[in-house]
């Protein structure tokens, strides 16, 4: 209804229109009069029922227009994701407006609450998703509803729901703001399952947006160095002639694979070139395991004695083991940019963890190291997947940053040894609390005392480390009571 034109009927097929009388001032008014007061983001609605009212404003915020929009509880909507809502895990409703985002996010409510009794909590910004009024529409079943006092306080009552009403699941509807989208993450974090809508018509459109873009993660801009240039260019023996005149750093890796000097015992930092991974990542796993004085990163791949980079970077840009091959430098491959896996490769890089098997391959012929993550003999449960995302996010975002110790939830003590071999792949302490029949980890920001390599374990046999896969060593390991954060 807009004034001085024709009011509209709108369907998927088409606009009608109802009168040929155009819309006057008189009209709107008794259009509003007839529901509740309009909020901030102009809307409204009647009490008790899901239709929806909004408004358009002129500069002297009158009210020129309305769109009413009619809202209906359609039983069964959310039968095809079933399987999705019952596992338990978050889901991101993405969809342009008017195709039944909210209908579904609705329906899902009422399933959580009603068929799998869990406690649901709505965040309802607009009073979309549970109608307007106090007494919410009884098409959101058993779930309860919070309603937003004002649109720019949505995150707020996100976080708030969490704190104060314990719910096992959170429904918000049309996430649109970056603190929107920050609250949404940290309920995530916090192991709660979250249901939630957004504004798009792919996955793609989430990722470029700058605001929703970390709810699947984001995107980061990277800038690189000169070497960069290799990527679009062959490589020619002046430029591989010239990184190799610029280095006078000399090689701990040599043709025979071996060294003469022990790692904990150099005079001079290790050099280590890193491709597509972050060098602040690099050295904070240094600093955590205590060996910030043995390894750093160099940007010169030229002066470079490892190479670590990812195994998707090194399949796209294969001028990296030209080089590497042309200065016998060994490139380290990990499989993901993951806190553990970089642990892995440091530690075989100073020689603290053996590669394997004897390749068959002389060194020459291949440089590449591949670090391979620990596969567990049969697939993990979802209580598993859990239990190991809460050790991983405790440690990656307390643990190591805050140097704080954290308890982790009540788990079976099957689950929380798998729990124990994740922490010590971080080279974190960990102990048992809890009573018997409730017992849990607790994760400390201790480091696990790894001996010294004598000259007998960092020397290396005349092999080829071709397509080598790694386990855990095992060797020299124990608990020291010195922190990490001294």
């Amino acid at each position: 209804m807009d004034l001085g034109r024709k009011p509209l009927a709108r369907f998927p097929s088409g606009d009608w229109v109802i009168s040929e009388q155009p819309i006057a001032q008189e009209d709107l008014r008794h259009a509003i009069s007839k529901v509740g007061e309009f909020s901030d983001d102009n809307r409204s609605g009647i009490d008790r029922s899901l239709h929806r009212i909004s408004a358009i404003r002129n500069r002297k915020m009158q009210i020129i227009g309305l769109t009413c929009r009619v809202g209906r509880a359609v039983g069964g909507s959310a039968e095809i994701i079933r399987d999705l809502v019952e596992d338990g895990g978050s889901i991101l409703v993405i969809g342009p407006p008017g195709v039944g985002k909210t209908t579904l996010i609705r329906e899902i409510a009422r399933m959580l609450a009603d068929e799998f009794r869990k406690r649901v909590v709505i965040v309802d910004t607009s009073n979309e998703i549970g109608g307007d009024g106090d007494v919410p529409h009884a098409g959101i079943g058993r779930a309860r509803r919070t309603q937003v006092p004002n649109v720019n306080m949505q995150h707020g009552v996100m976080i708030e729901a969490i704190e104060n009403h314990m719910p096992e699941t959170i429904i918000i509807d049309e996430i649109g703001t970056e603190l929107e989208a920050l609250a949404a993450s940290t309920i995530a974090q916090r192991g709660v399952q979250l249901v939630g809508t957004a504004h798009g018509m792919t996955i793609e459109n989430i990722i470029k947006n700058p605001y929703l873009q970390i709810l699947v993660g984001g995107i980061e801009s990277v800038t690189l160095g000169e070497t960069s240039d290799l990527t679009n260019n062959d490589i020619t023996s002046s430029e591989i002639e010239s990184s190799k005149d610029d280095k006078d750093h000399p090689r701990t890796w040599s043709t025979n694979w071996s060294t003469s000097v022990p790692v904990m015992t150099r005079s001079s930092r290790m050099q280590v070139y890193t491709y597509k991974i972050l060098e602040a990542d690099l050295l904070q796993v240094a600093k955590v395991m205590g060996l910030e004085d043995v390894i750093d990163v160099t940007d010169d791949i030229g002066t470079a004695e490892a190479i670590l980079a990812s195994s998707s970077e090194i399949r796209q840009n294969p001028w990296i083991r030209g080089v590497a091959k042309f200065h016998h430098v060994p490139v380290f491959v990990i499989k993901s940019n993951t806190m553990a896996q970089v642990v892995k490769a440091v530690r075989m890089i100073l020689g603290l963890e053996f590669f394997g098997p004897t390749p068959k391959k002389a060194l020459n012929e291949c440089l590449d190291i591949e670090i391979e993550d620990d596969e567990p003999k049969r697939k993990p449960s979802l209580e598993e997947i859990d239990a190991l995302e809460e050790v991983r996010l405790a440690i990656e975002y307390i643990v190591i940053p805050g140097g704080e110790p954290v308890e982790l939830l009540p788990r079976r003590s099957e689950i929380i040894a798998r729990q124990l071999e994740l922490v010590q792949s971080y080279q974190l302490a960990a102990e048992k609390s809890g009573s018997d029949q409730n017992p849990r980890l607790q994760i400390l920001p201790l480091r696990l005392n790894t001996k010294k390599p004598s000259k007998s374990t960092i020397g290396r046999k005349k092999t080829s480390p071709t397509s080598m896969s790694t386990g855990d060593s095992g060797n020299g390991i124990s608990v020291t009571k010195a922190s990490y954060f001294s």
